[in-house]
């Protein structure tokens, strides 16, 4: 009995540790859960404020004369949303027809993605537009790209915490009950 509460305790030390180990999600050295004040810096790389919604606390943009690539690509922007004062999600935008570019790069670099799908959307004026979907699962975080349609100037990859996107989660089921209280 004091054997199997022993072989159990170290099994459940090394899951543990194992999670503890698996490294945040990143671009550019930029990581998922790194602390606000890390961004915040006057006259520094990132111009940041309070932004109380749904998707974040405070928000953070890459100031216009600091230059990314992704992909080899030039990035058209970086802005980061932080829940209680951690980076929870990296959204990089970028000129469409680098979409295939970074998708295969990150393929490379994440395998195959989770999940890929297309979604016809109709415009007021009627006309149709496919926007593309691909969803990488590195666990617990989420990579999602998308390419949208009616758009020849930008799309996004977006880096996504696990614990970021169950706080969103909770605050737009909060929000809706709010609203249907409001009836």
């Amino acid at each position: 009995m004091m054997q199997r509460w022993l072989m159990l305790s170290i099994l459940m030390l090394l899951v543990a540790t194992a999670a503890d180990a698996q490294e945040a999600l990143d671009f550019k050295g930029v990581k998922l859960g790194a602390l606000y004040s890390e961004f915040n810096v006057p006259g520094g790389r990132w111009s940041c404020q309070p932004f109380k919604r749904t998707l974040s606390d405070q928000v953070c943009s890459q100031r216009d004369n600091f230059k990314e690539t992704i992909a080899g690509r030039p990035v058209q922007g970086i802005t980061l949303f932080f829940y209680d004062e951690r980076l929870a999600t990296i959204i990089v935008a970028f000129h469409p027809d680098d979409f295939d570019t970074v998708v295969q790069a990150l393929n490379a670099r994440y395998g195959k993605a989770a999940k890929q799908d297309a979604v016809l959307v109709r415009s007021r004026a009627g006309v149709e537009y496919k926007n593309d979907r691909i969803i990488w699962k590195p666990l617990p975080d989420t990579i999602t790209t998308e390419r949208y349609g009616d758009s020849l100037e930008r799309t996004t990859v977006q880096f996504t915490s696990g614990w970021g996107d169950s706080i969103s989660s909770k605050r737009i089921a909060e929000q809706k009950l709010k609203a249907a209280k409001d009836l």
